[in-house]
């Protein structure tokens, strides 16, 4: 798909839709704390998901949350960090560029029913899928970035984020 009908089709006519399952951790981060899910939810457009999302966070609070996402299409890397962008930008983070080799370090090409997932700690975030560590982002100041694309209150995905953060059911 080319850029502008990818950004079109994840972005601009998405809906959020009821989400059906859950998106667990992997072990590597499961085994390493108590994780409580907080909400989960779709992104869809037309009747299609895209992908399921969950946010996991730790019962005693703190700045540690993992965002789980699994994806029922194929999205190349430069789509993802392109599209990351983008929503960085709009959500109104001054000069996300600055993030792009993190990001494609952080991305791989993901097919369909791949899972990804961002633990956000107070040093940044690290990235993983299901068999470890794909790549970390030392830079606290990119983890409210990446995370404000879900959940900050202009994110483009209202419905989402409310079902994220436990506030509504989809």
């Amino acid at each position: 798909m080319k850029r502008a009908a990818l950004w079109a089709f994840m972005c601009c006519a998405a809906l959020a839709l009821p989400a059906h399952g859950r998106v667990p951790l992997p072990a590597a981060l499961a085994a390493s704390a108590s994780w409580q899910l907080q909400g989960a939810g779709e992104m869809s457009f037309l009747g299609w998901r895209i992908y399921e999302a969950a946010l996991w966070r730790l019962p005693a609070g703190g700045e540690r949350e993992v965002l789980a996402i699994r994806y029922d299409t194929d999205i190349s890397r430069k789509q993802l960090v392109e599209s990351t962008l983008d929503e960085m930008r709009r959500i109104g983070i001054d000069q996300p560029e600055r993030w792009t080799v993190q990001l494609q370090k952080a991305f791989p090409d993901v097919d369909e029913g791949d899972t990804l997932f961002a633990e956000r700690h107070a040093g940044g975030v690290r990235f993983f899928n299901r068999a470890g560590l794909i790549h970390a982002v030392d830079d606290p100041a990119f983890a409210p970035a990446f995370f404000g694309i879900w959940l900050h209150p202009k994110t483009r995905e209202p419905q989402l984020r409310a079902a994220l953060l436990g506030e509504a059911r989809q």
